[in-house]
C-alpha cells in the first residue's frame, strides 16, 4: 500500500497497560511497516508520555539517533 512507501522509519509507543491500542496492536503495526520501532513503557496507559515522561523521551531520542545522517 502507499502508507507503507510513505513511512520508512516509525517509533510507535504504547503503554504496557494500554487499553486503547494494546502492546499486540503495536506489534501488528511493527511487523507490518519495515524500519518501525516499537517501544512499551511498564506500567503506563494509553497516554504513556504522561505516566512515564523520561523513558518515553529517552525511547524518543534513541529512536531519532538510529535514523539516518544522525
Amino acid at each position: 500500500s502507499n502508507i507503507k512507501k510513505e513511512l520508512h522509519s516509525l517509533v510507535k509507543s504504547v503503554g504496557e497497560n494500554d487499553r486503547v491500542i494494546p502492546p499486540e496492536q503495536a506489534d501488528l503495526l511493527s511487523s507490518a511497516l519495515r524500519g518501525s520501532h516499537k517501544l512499551i513503557l511498564p506500567d503506563s496507559s494509553h497516554p504513556c508520555y504522561l505516566d512515564r515522561p523520561e523513558e518515553f523521551h529517552e525511547g524518543l531520542l534513541r529512536f531519532l539517533r538510529s535514523l539516518p545522517g544522525n
